[in-house]
């Protein structure tokens, strides 16, 4: 998780002042006695009712504590932030939060299902249940996903030569 707030203190500082007020703007609206941090309570209640049910834990709100006082800072939540926002995925095998690498379905991606995301002990061991056997991890996906772009510019600029 520490990855995962390094980021996000980047994207942070590196953010335009609108996103700095988004950001601002989520956090007040989970620290309800304006105390300048966040305690569980307050996290799990802003959690279920903005319906993120699977990072509504202790466990995930433990992981987010970086100093392990039972409360989270500023930076801790622009974590959280940064999560929901980039839309990092869950593991479909055992359903922890992956924060680093992971396999992905890619026929269920390229047709715009759920995404099917393995962490990689569960990919390893294969203690999942899916119909596909097409998996690529997120840098690999990633690059395919890059390579089609170029493919299909490419055939689209062809194209508009011809015409």
């Amino acid at each position: 998780m520490d990855e995962l707030i390094k980021t996000a203190n980047i994207y942070y500082k590196s953010c335009s002042p609108a996103m700095r007020d988004a950001a601002h703007k989520f956090f007040k609206a989970i620290d309800h006695d304006n105390d300048g941090r966040v305690c569980l309570h307050e996290f799990l209640g802003f959690m279920r009712d903005e319906g993120h049910t699977k990072m509504s834990s202790r466990h995930f709100f433990k992981s987010l504590d970086r100093n392990g006082s039972g409360t989270l800072d500023f930076m801790g939540v622009m974590a959280l932030y940064y999560i929901i926002q980039s839309g990092r995925p869950f593991c479909y095998g055992c359903d922890d939060f992956i924060p680093g690498m992971y396999f992905t379905c890619s026929k269920c991606y390229q047709n715009s299902q759920n995404a099917i995301c393995l962490c990689p002990e569960c990919f390893a061991t294969g203690t999942y249940t899916h119909e596909h056997k097409n998996f690529l991890d997120n840098y690999a996906l990633l690059e395919v996903k890059r390579m089609q772009g170029i493919a299909t510019h490419s055939i689209h600029q062809h194209q508009v030569k011809v015409l």
